[in-house]
């Protein structure tokens, strides 16, 4: 896992400009494999992105818990608040893992799903953790 979301676009867009020129690459990404070509993009999909409050989340040291620790939005404190509920539960944690809720840019790109952008920079920049990811290329104008 990268917690450089757009890793997976780029790695993807590499091997696309590759193929139209008929030459192999080897990206250095987390499910590229040049021995395995075209046949990864659905672990890409699950793995690929922003995993915050999908794969992981922060804990505190006053127990507040948060998606990442990039990401000053508290969900709950496991001194007081079942962690399990939380993560089965939780509507930030649920809205994460739906790349469909992400707002344009990010959410009408086809690379949604292997990136998804980084949800900790929109959140940081707009106060909305569905916003679209003001470090992607993609989202210059947003």
């Amino acid at each position: 896992m990268s917690t450089a979301p757009q890793f997976a676009r780029v790695a993807l867009q590499m091997e696309e400009k590759m193929k139209e020129k008929m030459e192999e690459v080897i990206v250095p990404t987390h499910f590229y494999n040049p021995h395995l070509h075209g046949q990864l993009i659905e672990l890409s999909e699950f793995i690929g992105g922003c995993d915050a409050g999908r794969f992981y989340c922060a804990l505190d040291p006053d127990g507040t818990i948060t998606p990442c620790v990039f990401f000053p939005l508290a969900v709950g404190n496991i001194k007081t608040d079942s962690f399990e509920e939380i993560w089965d539960n939780n509507k930030v944690f649920l809205d994460l893992r739906n790349r469909e809720k992400l707002k344009p840019n990010c959410g009408t790109c086809k690379f949604r799903y292997v990136c998804g952008g980084c949800r900790a920079r929109a959140y940081g920049y707009f106060g909305d953790y569905l916003a679209p990811d003001p470090g992607c290329i993609n989202n210059i104008e947003a």
